[in-house]
């Protein structure tokens, strides 16, 4: 068995990182990449550009070299093969990894076959850089995600390398199928190809080529030593002391169903959090698995939540946190210790971090006042509904009754006054956004007699919406006559009902498809109910 300073098992935005980072620094190191050729997304899935954040480290220096453009991608696979030999790495593609060698809690190195040869390979440290922590998958160190109502991930994509009228561009088609089932994932690709193709047959674009690589954009995250959630960001005002790359990005979900998320992404988002950028200090503790020794997350299963992984998952950030665990690894494996006990002082001078913590809300009235009159509003309405202040908002809202942002922040915050402007925002002619943002800080608070009229109106765009708000009204308990979940059960059991006929998973461990999420909801209404009191 060969044994290895460094072993990067996967060469995508983020392995590649780690392995060159790594290489450069002295490590003997072995890279393993089940496809042909290294850079993951940003080569093979097409995705080569750094959407929303700029590069930094070592990935500034490849696109100063090659712009994020489709036309350069394969000369991007061969540049970064050509470093990777140049510092010393060792790659072998086409490896499949087979087992996970470990002592005790120490992950020790890789079983991998390459062709008919099965190899053992051993490493100081192992960095897993599969994205959908393959590696720990294999060890059998546990993996979380997925939002709780279905413990579905983020909308996967199918892309295609495209031609526009006036350039060539990659595009795709969302969906939302959970990597883990292959079959099901390859059944959607193939149709979404096909009806993409359709509709595009003969207009002015053209698919010259899909991607060999789906764009997966959330997976299992690891359970870290420390976790990185969306609520240090947006309401703690975290900071921390080992910060090793820091994220700005909106949180990109590419979802319609924003009321399914958690309540505090859910809030976010309907406040237009889509617009407004996160800056994401990270921490080293979400590197590390909690209880496991000698292996580094360095992807998007690192140790953040659901929530957050919609933002921190950018090929910026990857690549930065691949590079620092490479040099975290380097380290590591030139002191003969764990990468888990790499001292911060000891790789903190070369990240060169800008400012390292989170960003600043408004806070005082006057902040919060001026930041409603600006060009942009949102944020200073999230900052008023942060500070949980809800006599704040009816004293702002009677100055500035009809701002739809105000309106919305003093919703969330179950302020009385806001209710006719609600309603107003939910039957009257305000856009589709700002509707299903009503509709949501309506079942927040709304009694069952404010919120009844919304089982009279009829909303065909904002209809999961509208069936959320009266199933809060109900989970709330504030249904005290059961007309509300009366009607929920009436649209559930409507055949001609067909808003929410899509397939959930209900116990990814077996792998069962267990439904549709009508009939998740109509188990939810169910337990709901007293045992005298079921629904008929």
């Amino acid at each position: 068995m060969k044994h290895y300073d460094v072993l990067v098992a996967g060469l995508g935005t983020s392995g590649t990182m780690a392995a060159l980072a790594a290489a450069k620094r002295g490590a003997s190191v072995l890279a393993l990449e089940a496809n042909t050729y290294p850079g993951g997304l940003q080569t093979g899935g097409f995705v080569n550009e750094f959407f929303q954040q700029p590069p930094v480290g070592t990935a500034l220096a490849y696109e100063k070299i090659l712009p994020a453009a489709p036309e350069y991608i394969e000369a991007k696979k061969r540049i970064l093969e050509e470093d990777l030999l140049k510092y010393g790495a060792e790659i072998r593609y086409e490896a499949v990894i087979e087992k996970v060698l470990r002592s005790g809690a120490r992950i020790t190195g890789v079983c991998f076959r390459q062709g008919d040869s099965l190899i053992e390979a051993s490493a100081n440290t192992v960095v897993d850089a599969t994205a959908d922590g393959a590696l720990f998958a294999l060890a059998g160190i546990p993996l979380e995600g997925g939002r709780p109502v279905d413990h579905l991930y983020q909308h996967s994509a199918s892309l295609f390398f495209m031609k526009k009228p006036d350039k060539f561009a990659y595009s795709g088609f969302n969906m939302r199928v959970k990597q883990e089932y292959p079959e099901m994932f390859a059944r959607e690709s193939l149709k979404g190809d096909a009806r993409f193709g359709e509709e595009n047959l003969l207009g002015r674009e053209r698919i010259l080529v899909p991607s060999e690589r789906p764009g997966i954009r959330e997976g299992g995250h690891i359970r870290p030593r420390r976790v990185l959630s969306f609520e240090d960001i947006l309401l703690k005002d975290a900071v921390f002391s080992d910060v090793i790359a820091v994220a700005r990005a909106t949180v990109d979900t590419n979802v319609a169903d924003a009321v399914l998320e958690s309540d505090l992404l859910a809030s976010w988002l309907l406040l237009n959090g889509k617009s407004i950028y996160l800056t994401i200090p990270v921490p080293a503790g979400v590197l590390f698995p909690e209880g496991y020794s000698g292996i580094i997350a360095a992807g998007r299963h690192l140790g953040c939540d659901h929530d957050l992984g919609h933002a921190l998952r950018m090929n910026s950030a990857m690549a930065a946190i691949g590079e620092v665990a490479g040099i975290i690894a380097a380290k590591a494996a030139a002191a003969e210790i764990p990468p888990e006990e790499v001292p911060y002082s000891a790789y903190s001078e070369e990240l060169r971090l800008p400012e390292t913590r989170c960003m600043k809300f408004p806070e005082t009235e006057e902040e919060i006042k001026e930041g409603l009159l600006s060009e942009n509003p949102w944020l200073a309405a999230w900052s008023l509904y942060r500070k949980n202040d809800s006599a704040l908002a009816c004293k702002l809202l009677n100055g500035f009754p009809d701002l739809p942002p105000l309106i919305l922040a003093a919703g969330l915050l179950k302020s009385e006054p806001a209710v006719e402007k609600l309603k107003q925002l939910i039957c009257g002619d305000a856009p589709l956004p700002l509707k299903k943002a009503a509709l949501f800080a309506a079942g927040r608070f709304f009694s069952g007699e404010q919120i009844l009229f919304l089982t009279d109106i009829n909303l065909p765009e904002a209809e999961l919406e509208r069936f959320w708000a009266l199933l809060q009204t109900v989970l709330r308990g504030a249904d005290s006559e059961n007309r509300i979940r009366r009607h929920l059960a009436k649209l559930i059991s409507d055949p001609g009902w067909r808003i929410l006929e899509r397939k959930i998973i209900y116990q990814p461990e077996t792998e069962d498809i267990a439904g549709t999420v009508k009939e998740y909801f109509a188990e939810v209404i169910g337990e709901s109910l007293n045992s005298d009191s079921q629904i008929r």
